[in-house]
């Protein structure tokens, strides 16, 4: 393998002239490999491949499928699920529009950018439904694909759900976890910009950009293409928000780009240019670590491919044994939402649509106990410290609460809230916990939907008087229970711990930037460290009097060097006499010794209605 520096490649037997300016500029990023001669009889654990620019090579796909289902039948199998049953599929061989077999059957799903390009079929998501109209060229390809792999089903969203049927356009976008999950393969048409872009080298268009490709005294050297992370975060499917489940829940990928075909299933990556084939004929272990199947334990590799399986480029992250504690759970769940908020999305009131499958799916593998507007309701008190990686990057959401990211349409931030939990829970040291408790407003009345009141280590200190300050506000579950359930749908009843801080906006300790920052404030003659996490809204507009603005505490953690506490909070503004709106998030340290420099902020103990 060689890689690109400074207009020369190195790697090879000999150094050779500098490369030139154009090649560098087009090939940038890529490896070189050497093309041997003789592969079999090399002790090489790969070698390249020379790609086809004109035709995708169908063999390779189906060697990379075989090698997939041999090797891997457990952890990489389609996932059944009776739901399907519900569904509609086109059958590429008579072009019409059909029920799903009786039986389990393979079928191939599409993710493809639609691009703005109308997708009116009169006959969608009707059984027997003729397709004999021409169909954009992304799908007459992908059926095409279907059809030369022995396949005969194709799930592609545009025809097989009633896209202005408004009644059961819902209820099949609730079935995209089953769909993707329960798929065969699922071809990504990577590179396109609209439905009509075509799949590379299937029909539209018909070349791929040539592989660089030059002789040397040891043979012939080619490009490999740039690596699948790297198109990922270049390519307009990579940024559009509802590809994103499509891929993450898929047991198998192939991604058709205008550089070559890769191959991703939940334990092995493949792309054209390379032959890993060849150390299967150089060595007498041939079983390469990432085609191994973590649930195999007989295998003492096993540990080593647990979790490389759950860290391909966008690899289905549910796969049974990879995740395993709270800990790892929530650390899964925030990882996810922070990836997903990156990409964009035409309508905004899709926020949460386009990740219901993956929402899904996780209630089946990891949450139980389910989610609450796309919050994890066993974890809710981590889930709402979520925060805004900038307040410019963003803007309301007025379609959905404050207290949900699906209510900013800019990037999130989780990561810090999820390694604290983790950090807390390697510990054993209550991580996270505090005297919380939330109801909501259900079909069936109000329901407590979490609580968490754990063991006070530290309950003889003074500061922990805080337990013995009387409710207020106890009329707020009246309140909730008097709303329709229209207006209630959005509401959470939230009672915990309040305190009341003031930013003075003249002060010299206020922090310089408007996106975040901290600074310590003299308290009682003891220091109190705050961490402001997201946004303007702390600072800019700062509140009159206390009552304008409260902070509740929603969790609290353990932190080392030295020993203390940090206090997670929300800020809230009043929107009426009775609601409240979240406006950001605070976090306060104080030493152990210090705790009681925090009834200078006037701890209370409240019920508030937060929307």
């Amino acid at each position: 393998m060689f890689r690109l520096e400074q207009g020369e490649f190195y790697g090879a037997f000999d150094r050779h002239e500098p490369l030139t300016e154009s090649f560098l500029s087009k090939h940038s990023e890529e490896a070189l490999c050497l093309v041997e001669d003789t592969p079999k009889h090399s002790r090489a654990r790969m070698g390249a491949r020379f790609v086809n620019p004109v035709e995708l090579d169908i063999g390779h796909v189906l060697d990379w499928l075989s090698e997939c289902e041999s090797r891997h039948p457990r952890i990489c199998q389609p996932t059944w699920n009776e739901k399907l049953m519900q569904t509609f599929l086109v059958d590429v061989k008579a072009r019409r529009i059909v029920g799903y077999p009786s039986a389990k059957c393979d079928y191939i799903a599409l993710s493809y950018v639609w691009g703005g390009v109308d997708h009116s079929i009169p006959v969608a998501g009707k059984a027997g439904g003729s397709l004999s109209m021409a169909l954009p060229a992304t799908i007459e390809d992908a059926m095409s694909l279907v059809n030369a792999l022995g396949k005969q089903y194709l799930w592609v969203d545009s025809i097989c759900i009633n896209q202005i049927d408004q009644a059961e356009k819902p209820k099949q976008i609730g079935l995209m976890s089953d769909i993707y999950q329960g798929a065969y393969m699922t071809i990504i048409a990577m590179s396109g910009t609209s439905a009509n872009a075509g799949l590379a080298r299937v029909g539209h268009p018909p070349i791929v950009q040539h592989q660089a490709q030059f002789s040397t005294k040891s043979g012939t050297i080619v490009s490999i293409g740039p690596t699948l992370g790297y198109l990922i975060s270049k390519t307009p499917w990579a940024k559009r928000a509802w590809t994103f489940q499509e891929a993450i829940l898929s047991q198998r990928c192939l991604y058709l780009t205008d550089f070559q075909a890769y191959f991703e299933c939940n334990a092995m990556q493949c792309c054209e240019s390379l032959d890993v084939s060849q150390s299967c004929e150089a060595f007498d272990d041939s079983r390469l670590s990432i085609s191994l199947d973590p649930q195999d334990h007989t295998n003492y590799k096993v540990w080593h491919v647990v979790k490389p399986a759950g860290q391909g480029e966008l690899r289905n992250p549910f796969v049974p044994g990879l995740i395993t504690g709270n800990a790892e759970c929530l650390r899964r769940y925030c990882t996810l939402v922070e990836q997903y908020k990156r990409r964009a999305m035409t309508f905004e009131s899709d926020a949460l649509n386009a990740f219901a499958g993956i929402l899904q799916a996780m209630e089946g593998s990891i949450f139980p106990s389910g989610f609450v507007l796309g919050l994890p309701v066993s974890a809710l008190h981590c889930a709402l410290l979520w925060e805004k990686v900038d307040a410019d990057l963003g803007k309301q959401n007025r379609d959905f609460p404050s207290w949900t990211w699906a209510s900013w349409s800019g990037p999130v931030r989780m990561a810090h809230i999820a390694r604290t939990y983790q950090e807390g829970d390697k510990l054993k040291k209550g991580h996270l916990g505090q005297n919380l408790t939330v109801w909501r407003k259900g079909p069936d009345g109000i329901t407590k939907i979490f609580a968490e009141s754990p063991y006070d280590r530290t309950s003889s200190n003074e500061s922990y008087k805080w337990r013995d300050l009387p409710l207020e506000n106890t009329e707020c579950l009246d309140s909730l229970d008097n709303m329709s359930s229209k207006d209630a749908e959005h509401v959470l009843c939230v009672e915990c711990y309040q305190l009341s801080i003031v930013f003075d906006p003249d002060s010299p300790e206020r922090p310089i930037s408007s996106h975040g920052g901290s600074y310590t404030t003299d308290t009682y003659g003891e220091d109190i460290v705050f961490n402001v996490s997201d946004g303007s809204e702390f600072f800019n507009s700062p509140p009159s009097t206390k009552e304008e603005r409260r902070y509740l505490v929603i969790a609290a953690s353990d932190y080392r060097g030295p020993p203390g506490k940090q206090y997670h909070l929300l800020g809230i503004e009043r929107v009426n006499r009775l609601l409240w709106r979240r406006v950001g998030v605070l976090r306060i340290s104080v030493d152990s010794d210090r705790l009681h420099a925090l009834y200078a902020l006037g701890p209370r103990r409240t019920r508030v209605l937060l929307i």
